[in-house]
């Protein structure tokens, strides 16, 4: 594996390539990767001083990055409601709610007022 590949591998992995603020230290990194790979099996000792303090360097910035968040808080709930697709016309007409604001009218025979109708017939105690 050369060096700009497990640059790029741990710069994928940590999503530090995709913040703008550390955009400079990336590129950098990049470039001494590169004439690291060059460089073949003698780098100079200036160059692989230089790489060495730039992935000190990328490696105090990745911690310093937030925590990936692995369940969804309240805002990014909003937002996957907000971006969701209004449903049709046929949606409504089958007893599906196409507008929040706007109360359901259930149709008889649809699914919907199939699925709101109480069925007690297979429970022995009685209605819930």
């Amino acid at each position: 594996m050369t060096h700009r590949e497990a640059l790029d591998e741990s710069l994928d992995g940590s999503g530090l390539h995709s913040r703008r603020e550390h955009a400079a230290l990336v590129a950098l990194c990049r470039t001494l990767a590169k004439q690291m790979d060059a460089a073949g099996d003698e780098p100079s000792t200036r160059l692989t001083a230089a790489y060495l303090s730039c992935l000190k360097d990328v490696r105090r910035a990745i911690t310093e990055l937030p925590p990936v968040r692995t369940t969804p808080n309240r805002l990014d709930q909003i937002r996957a409601v907000r971006e969701m697709p209004r449903p049709s016309k046929k949606t409504a007409r089958d007893g599906l709610r196409a507008d929040p604001r706007r109360p359901i009218a259930l149709q008889e025979g649809s699914t919907a007022a199939a699925l709101a109708a109480p069925n007690t017939a297979d429970n022995p105690y009685g209605p819930s």
